[in-house]
């Protein structure tokens, strides 16, 4: 999934901190800005047991396909008899054979249902994407499909249209001439879920207000950290996750975002929110993930983390999220396109 600030490539990093740092696993581990759930699932593979939280409904998704199953649901009730990732790819096909409805989303995010308005997904795409999501509705609602079977195919749908999206990097705008991968046929692909003997929980909340509620050993953070709001540029995937017909506005056909905006993505909001933020936790260890193009400065943040035990601070160069190529009239400034993550890693 393409997504502003994935950590996925920074993994080993992390990996790296949590050893020099002699973090011990298999403790609480408290992911309050969970995005796509890659962190999250990874601390999950190393032994803790972890809450991840996002405040997008579709972030949530993510986080229990990725997170909180433990095991494959059973798909039986819709008449795949196999066991474990077997009916899972069974519920898939079904799917996957589905025609064709005419739905929200061809209405909404391509050509032929807007009148050539937006172009987000191809017709043939976004028709297949409506069909897939009513029937995950209509199943759920006739209790063929049980919560987590749910979740775990409406994951799997978010990843399938995100692939064949008509976008460069965000849902902010659509492309006007049609990428490859947007004119290539949606296909549904399964989602590994990680096995556990531990309890893994998704929470749909307010980072702020998570971590006042959830006590751990470890809390990573990954706030936004530029000024662009994630409700605004993820909102199409917001409305697949929820499945709802909400009023669209603009060119972009953007959804309500009221009460869905982050102070983290604000300049004068940002400080307080992470002094906040910081105050709330009583997380022995306490890991922050930063670049140097963050709305709150180096030194600023050097001065909240230092005051609430040892800190220590660690970087790696990796290449920027980019959601659009340069051209005449945009040149990024730095020639070899780099960006400095930072982790800063805090030991009360």
């Amino acid at each position: 999934m393409k997504y502003i600030g994935n950590k996925t490539r920074l993994l080993p990093f992390l990996d790296e901190v949590l050893a020099h740092e002699e973090i011990p696993l298999g403790g609480r581990a408290l992911d309050p800005f969970s995005g796509t759930a890659a962190v999250a699932r990874h601390l999950k593979s190393k032994g803790f047991r972890v809450v991840a939280g996002d405040l997008q409904a579709y972030a949530y998704v993510q986080g229990v396909a990725h997170v909180a199953l433990n095991r494959y649901p059973d798909f039986a009730a819709l008449g795949c008899p196999g066991r474990g990732a077997m009916g899972l790819r069974q519920a898939l096909a079904l799917l996957d054979a589905l025609p064709g409805e005419d739905g929200f989303f061809y209405a909404s995010y391509a050509p032929g249902g807007s009148g050539g308005a937006r172009q987000y997904f191809s017709d043939a795409n976004a028709r297949k994407i409506d069909a897939v999501r009513a029937h995950l509705t209509l199943w759920r609602a006739e209790g063929r499909l049980t919560d987590d079977g749910y979740h775990l195919l409406l994951a799997c749908l978010i990843d399938a249209a995100d692939f064949v999206a008509n976008m460069s990097g965000t849902y902010g705008a659509f492309l006007k001439i049609w990428r490859c991968m947007a004119l290539k046929p949606l296909t549904l692909k399964p989602i590994r879920v990680l096995p556990s003997r531990l309890p893994h929980r998704a929470v749909q909340s307010d980072a702020n207000r998570l971590v006042r509620q959830e006590e751990c050993d470890l809390l990573y953070l990954d706030p936004p950290y530029t000024g662009r709001q994630y409700a605004s540029n993820f909102h199409v995937l917001e409305t697949l996750a929820l499945g709802d017909r909400p009023p669209l506005r603009g060119k972009t056909g953007l959804r309500p975002t009221a009460g869905q905006f982050s102070a983290f993505s604000r300049a004068r909001q940002a400080p307080a929110a992470m002094q906040d933020l910081l105050a709330a936790s009583r997380a022995r260890h306490i890991l922050l993930s930063y670049n140097d193009e963050g709305l709150i400065p180096h030194e600023q943040l050097m001065a909240m983390l230092g005051a609430l035990g040892r800190l220590r601070v660690y970087e790696h160069d990796y290449r920027r999220f980019r959601t659009e190529r340069d051209h005449a009239r945009r040149r990024y400034t730095r020639p070899d396109d780099r960006v400095v993550e930072r982790i800063y890693a805090v030991r009360r």
